[in-house]
């Protein structure tokens, strides 16, 4: 696995000719590692002032009320968005948070935002953040592929695929690990360890 600058690497919907779950508008990523909330609030932020349909929520919030677990956008961005075929982006923070009140909680959150989503998840790019400690690499992953899983459209138009990456803050020093399978595999999530500086 090869690490590089968070700052360089375009986490948020890499487009590829051959990358067939990016193609079709669903994509999952587990950044596992180094607290990275301010950065991942800034992101949303830009995609939102780039016009693009962007979420922040708190696994916290959202194991007990979806309404309430908004940081960024609202409940009524969500429900146009659903009335919408237009791709989004959902950046869920953090699985350590909300494992604080209940080991149960994460599980409840990730199950209340795949209800919430229902058909939608084919226009989903999910963000889940964790501490290293807190995530389970078994049982989570087996969740969230339980929880939010793709399924392939017979095909995409190439005028339907649009060519959006966007890199973190430039002033981030963390690195990242990617574990990534090629993209002839099965849809799974990618998962990146985010490594401290050093």
């Amino acid at each position: 696995m090869a690490s590089t600058n968070l700052a360089q690497t375009e986490l948020i919907n890499r487009r590829s000719g051959n990358d067939r779950r990016n193609r079709a508008g669903f994509s999952i990523r587990l950044l596992v590692g180094a607290g990275k909330t301010w950065e991942i609030r800034e992101v949303t932020k830009r995609l939102r002032d780039e016009g693009k349909k962007a979420f922040f929520f708190r696994l916290e919030h959202l194991c007990f009320n979806f309404n309430t677990s908004f940081e960024i956008g609202t409940e009524a961005e969500f429900a146009q968005w659903l009335s919408l075929n237009d791709p989004a982006w959902f950046f869920l923070d953090s699985v350590d948070e909300a494992r604080l009140g209940n080991p149960k909680n994460f599980e409840a959150a990730i199950r209340n935002f795949g209800d919430r989503l229902g058909d939608s998840k084919q226009r989903a790019h999910i963000f889940i953040t964790s501490r290293l400690s807190e995530w389970r690499p078994q049982s989570d992953l087996s969740l969230v592929k339980e929880q939010l899983p793709f399924v392939e459209p017979a095909s995409v138009p190439e005028e339907d695929i649009e060519d959006i990456s966007v890199d973190f803050d430039e002033t981030s020093t963390g690195e990242i690990k990617s574990t990534i399978k090629d993209s002839n595999s099965s849809f799974d999530p990618a998962v990146f360890s985010l490594l401290p500086p050093g």
